[in-house]
């Protein structure tokens, strides 16, 4: 009940205590978030030890976002 709110605006969450979860239409779809929110993680590890945490522009992040259905992503 306490992550239900969240579902219906994200693909992905982490839980404390728990790790993460994904879900979509397909086993394959939510399998693919997972691998996707784990490579981001790494990537995110490394550049903060490199002393790159920049914080994306919202406006970077919503023509991002536009370019899911090209990619085939929802």
């Amino acid at each position: 009940d306490s992550v239900a709110p969240y579902c219906r605006d994200y693909r992905a969450l982490l839980l404390e205590y728990h790790g993460a979860v994904t879900w979509g239409e397909t086993m394959e779809q939510a399998h693919y978030r997972l691998e996707c929110l784990e490579q981001l993680a790494n990537v995110t590890l490394h550049l903060k030890t490199l002393g790159c945490d920049r914080v994306m522009p919202e406006s970077l992040v919503k023509d991002l976002e536009g370019l899911r259905p090209a990619w085939g992503i929802k």
